[in-house]
């Protein structure tokens, strides 16, 4: 089945000087233009146009498979972002990609729905039964939807290192840090007074010359032994 559009040529001829141009050349050249158009538009047939409902339709399933997926890992990501208190920006945008996610798939399935009533005619019986301008508006909507859950996640993760306890905790007044300043002088001193008392590098001196002088003293043992079995070989 094939758009003929020959009618709506012949009425543009018809008219053709009342054609809102100045020159004659003008309108003639819109003549052709249209000419040109309307013969592209009569050599499509009813299954160019249930190619294109079809795509619409791949397209708006093939989107859903992908929020339904990334509904998963997002909510994965808010449960751990949960059990590690995470801030209330985060939260708050990681609870809007979820939303948009869910608004998306129902505009998809609207475009499924749409697509299936007007090929079966239970929608606008008396119109071409496939067509992709009822289903555009749905579609659209369901990308940008999309768009704005990766948008919102994205913000959600660039907050995730603010966490609501550490931006709430009060700043350390002077008065605390002077204390905690005294604090570690006083540890350092402990640890100086410590070093004085207990001269570590002349005890490990002192156990490096024991050591040493005892591993002399087993190889000369060593060695007696090793001449006294000499001996006893050559008595026999």
């Amino acid at each position: 089945m094939t758009i003929d559009l020959r009618p709506a040529l012949t009425v543009v001829k018809s008219h053709k000087q009342d054609l809102n141009f100045v020159t004659a050349t003008e309108k003639d050249n819109y003549e052709i233009a249209l000419e040109e158009y309307f013969e592209a538009l009569s050599t499509r047939t009813t299954e160019d146009f249930r190619a294109a409902v079809q795509m619409a339709v791949d397209g708006a399933k093939t989107l859903i498979t992908i929020a339904v997926a990334t509904f998963g890992v997002f909510a994965l990501v808010i449960q751990y972002g949960f059990s590690h208190k995470l801030g209330w920006i985060s939260t708050g945008a990681l609870a809007v990609a979820e939303c948009c996610l869910i608004i998306s798939m129902m505009f998809g399935l609207n475009v499924l729905g749409m697509a299936f009533k007007r090929a079966e005619g239970l929608e606008n019986p008396t119109l071409p039964p496939w067509s992709t301008k009822p289903l555009g508006p749905s579609l659209m909507r369901q990308s940008y939807l999309g768009l704005a859950s990766l948008l919102a996640f994205a913000v959600g993760i660039g907050f995730w290192n603010t966490p609501a306890e550490t931006r709430n905790q009060p700043a350390m007044t002077k008065a605390e840090f002077q204390h905690l300043q005294e604090n570690v002088e006083k540890q350092g001193n402990i640890l100086a007074e410590l070093r004085a008392i207990l001269p570590l590098n002349q005890i490990i001196q002192e156990v490096s010359e024991k050591q040493n002088r005892i591993i002399i003293r087993i190889d000369s043992v060593r060695k007696q032994i090793e001449n006294q079995s000499d001996q006893i070989e050559n008595l026999r």
